[in-house]
C-alpha cells in the first residue's frame, strides 16, 4: 500500500511537472510541429514556409539591424547576441509570423530567451529556435533536445509556440 501510494505520487508530481511545461513552453520539434499542422492548416503560410521557405526577411545580427526593404517583413532572423536589441527600431513589425533565433556555439546556452520581450510583434505565432550545435550527446534525442530548449527560455508570450531544430536532427 505504501509503494501504491508512492507510485501514485510520483505519478501526479510528473503530470503536473509535464503540463507545467506545456503551458508554459509549448515547445516542440521543429518537424514534428510541421507533421502536426500540414494536418490542419491554419494561415497563409504554413509553419514550413515560415521556418524554410523563401518569405521576406529583416536580419539583426550583432546587434545590428539589416532591413531588406521589405515593406512586410514576415520573418525576423536573429542571433543569440541580438536578444537584447531594441525591438523598436524594426518597422513593421506588425507583419512578422516567425522569429528565428540561431545558435551558433556551445557558449550560447548559457543565454536566456526572454521571450515576452517580443510582445510587439503583433502577429507573432512561432519562436524558431535553430541550433546549428548538437543540445545533446545522444543524436536524435527528441526528448533531450526540447529538455535542454526548454531550460534556454524565460518569459511568457500568449499564443505563441517554440519550435527548434539541433544539429542532430536537422
Amino acid at each position: 500500500m505504501k509503494n501504491l501510494i508512492s507510485y501514485s505520487a510520483i505519478s501526479i508530481f510528473f503530470i503536473s511537472i509535464q503540463g507545467f511545461n506545456f503551458c508554459f513552453g509549448q515547445v516542440e520539434n521543429l518537424f514534428v510541429m510541421i507533421e502536426k499542422e500540414s494536418k490542419e492548416p491554419q494561415s497563409l503560410y504554413s509553419l514550413e514556409d515560415l521556418t524554410l521557405g523563401v518569405v521576406p526577411t529583416n536580419y539583426v545580427i550583432s546587434n545590428e539591424l539589416h532591413d531588406k526593404g521589405e515593406s512586410k517583413p514576415i520573418r525576423l532572423y536573429i542571433d543569440m547576441n541580438s536578444l537584447n536589441f531594441d525591438w523598436n527600431k524594426i518597422k513593421n513589425s506588425g507583419s512578422i509570423e516567425v522569429i528565428v533565433i540561431q545558435i551558433n556555439q556551445s557558449s550560447e546556452l548559457s543565454i536566456k530567451i526572454d521571450i515576452g520581450q517580443f510582445k510587439k510583434f503583433e502577429s507573432l505565432k512561432y519562436i524558431y529556435i535553430s541550433s546549428s550545435i548538437e543540445l545533446c550527446s545522444l543524436p536524435d534525442d527528441i526528448n533531450c533536445e526540447k529538455s535542454e530548449v526548454e531550460k534556454l527560455i524565460s518569459g511568457k508570450l500568449e499564443n505563441v509556440k517554440v519550435v527548434y531544430t539541433a544539429e542532430s536532427n536537422q
